[in-house]
């Protein structure tokens, strides 16, 4: 299976595609999660929409100023303002020229002010996506590509701005147009409305019929491309080691540039849709112009049973056609952006609606200061349905013991800490910590109490002094400094530059393994937990660090309930009791000493893995 355009990404748009058959939710419930979000901003969507009637009304004013100077002042026929029109011809310019200054004054506070509860409402959005993420258990996490999740927060949150900015309110304006334009139309000569009517109507619905059937497939392609162009991104940097190491380089340039091509496509043929429409309409109003004026001169030469039309009637009802069309292709185009911003919606909603497997029961109580007794009793679990990793596995393990947890890649070694953390829930059987079930415990009184360093040390920006109180608030650097020195991490942060605040790069990519690893340990410490897990803590840190951190861990286990998952001796022979683990269940368990006479499974890994490192660590010395 490869990461090129062929394997990985045709798995990602397939998946897409599914979801695409099957839909999260109407557009009217999406439509309304989003216009619940508007309620903390009720003055200023008011203001708004004051605004909006106001620049309806306004936009009507301008063709009737025209139509007076032309016919009223200007016109030889028919005058209506025959004496003064000097006067009146500086009034009405006048006039025009206020209609156009106050539609310009208000149309800065609407947008303005729409833009205002746009970038609010979706600042809040994000926030909520974000802390909806932070709260999804790992099960969710392990099935999400990172790059897709950072689409949903950032893109796609992007796209619901254009809506909330420019779409739905500002449509208002569109459709209060619509409705006094066509009003005026007919006030102005009926006749000919009803024939507009008659003619553009039928025509418009069919071209925004033809426009929405295309939009919301052509706008779902283009988010799902966007999405693949940034898991592709996200993937390749996070990678880009093991690219080098590999010299990769060319493929992952051609896997992007497949990814990226797919998306100009999609934008392509999205810009299609928009293309054909734009000029449809266009041509419309220009035919229906020339019906006005076809009609007009029609009424004037030749058809004595109707009042001709003026210049300045004719002028200003083209002017209302204009406007009468303008409405329908802004509303349309709002279709458009509509489209895009449900597509979009979709995956915000959809991961905001997702329910955690991991959730406090309504009446979880804080876990009490813990001496560190656990048991595992009857535990089954597995990460996929009917895959067990493990079944009816029991554990009890007193406070303050160091257990130390070994098996073949697989066995479920990491399984039973991820349960102990709760990252996911059991199916069945029960997990305690001091005869407190840890499902009916807060998750924050659970973990705040248990501290725990991984395989991979990840650090994030910031300083060392930051890494190593992650967790803590107002940690004096007292503390953070005696728990880098339990570990002996102070000896190579003395040396960096500016000491504890030395900044150690993204993911701490400016310190070695070993350092980041240090780091960790100190971390894990900092909150003096009662529980420690080290899972695989030291297989990434050189045969020197181990030496500094062997020394640590006396005083890192001391007066704590301890589980080792280790695949060196040096952490596993010092445990007070070893458990061998092979198919999720406990084959063996002892001392080191012990199952070595035994010669079972634990002798068999001691041969395959610990013999080794044992006489090279004798000859080291």
């Amino acid at each position: 299976m490869g990461f090129g355009r062929g394997g990985h990404f045709d798995s990602l748009i397939e998946e897409e595609e599914q979801k695409e058959r099957a839909r999260v939710t109407s557009d009217k419930k999406l439509g309304k999660w989003i216009l619940g979000y508007l309620k903390d901003y009720k003055g200023m969507v008011i203001l708004a929409i004051i605004l909006v009637v106001i620049s309806a009304v306004i936009s009507l004013i301008a063709p009737q100023i025209l139509r007076y100077i032309i016919d009223g002042v200007l016109g030889d026929k028919y005058l209506l303002f025959a004496e003064d029109r000097d006067k009146w011809l500086l009034i009405l310019a006048l006039s025009l020229l206020a209609v156009a200054i106050i539609s310009s004054v208000i149309d800065i506070f609407r947008i303005f002010i729409l833009y205002k509860i746009g970038y609010h409402t979706v600042k809040k959005i994000r926030t909520d996506s974000f802390n909806h993420l932070q709260s999804l258990s790992m099960k969710y996490i392990d099935q999400q590509e990172t790059g897709r999740l950072i689409s949903k927060v950032t893109n796609d949150c992007d796209k619901i701005n254009e809506l909330m900015s420019g779409g739905i309110i500002t449509s208002l304006i569109d459709f209060i147009t619509l409705i006094g334009v066509s009003i005026v139309l007919l006030w102005m000569n009926w006749e000919l409305a009803l024939w507009v009517f008659l003619f553009s109507i039928p025509t418009t619905l069919i071209i925004s019929w033809s426009f929405k059937k295309r939009a919301r497939k052509a706008y779902r392609k283009t988010r799902k491309t966007i999405a693949n162009v940034t898991a592709n991104l996200s993937e390749s940097i996070s990678g880009v080691k093991i690219s080098k190491s590999f010299s990769r380089e060319g493929k992952n340039i051609k896997d992007f540039d497949a990814v990226n091509k797919e998306n100009r496509q999609a934008n392509m043929k999205a810009i299609a849709v928009f293309a054909t429409t734009f000029p449809l309409f266009n041509f419309l109003a220009v035919a229906v112009t020339g019906f006005v004026y076809f009609y007009g001169g029609w009424t004037m030469m030749f058809d004595s049973m109707h009042v001709p039309l003026t210049i300045g009637v004719a002028l200003a009802f083209t002017s209302y056609v204009g406007i009468f069309f303008r409405p329908i292709l802004n509303l349309t185009m709002f279709y458009n952006t509509f489209q895009s911003t449900m597509a979009a919606t979709e995956r915000v909603y959809e991961l905001n609606h997702i329910v955690s497997d991991v959730v406090e029961k309504e009446n979880a109580h804080e876990l009490p200061e813990i001496t560190g007794q656990v048991k595992f009793k009857n535990v089954v679990f597995g990460y996929k349905e009917n895959e067990l990793v493990l079944n009816g596995f029991s554990l009890e393990v007193q406070a303050g013991e160091t257990i130390a947890i070994v098996g073949p890649t697989g066995a479920g070694k990491t399984t039973i800490i991820n349960l102990l953390v709760r990252f996911y829930e059991i199916q069945e059987g029960s997990i305690s910590i001091d005869d407190h079930n840890i499902q009916d415990v807060t998750l924050d009184s659970l973990r705040r109490q248990i501290g725990v360093v991984l395989q991979d040390p990840y650090l994030f920006s910031g300083t060392i002094a930051e890494n190593i109180a992650y967790s803590l608030k107002d940690v004096p650097m007292e503390a953070i400094q005696q728990a880098a020195n339990a570990v002996n991490a102070d000896e190579f942060i003395d040396r960096m530059p500016n000491g504890y605040n030395t900044d150690v790069g993204e993911r701490g990519g400016k310190l070695s393994v070993g350092q980041r690893q240090l780091i960790s340990f100190a971390r894990a410490l900092l909150p003096n937990p009662k529980i420690l897990v080290l899972d695989e803590a030291t297989s990434s840190v050189d045969p020197y660090t181990e030496i500094i951190i062997k020394r640590a861990l006396d005083k890192l286990l001391a007066d704590r309930t301890s589980f080792i998952i280790a695949h060196r001796l040096s952490t596993v022979r010092t445990a007070d009791r070893i458990v061998v683990i092979r198919d999720g269940e406990i084959i063996e368990e002892g001392t080191n000493d012990e199952l070595l006479a035994r010669k079972g499974e634990y002798y068999r890994l001691y041969q395959l893995q610990f013999k080794e490192q044992e006489e090279n660590s004798n000859h080291q010395q």
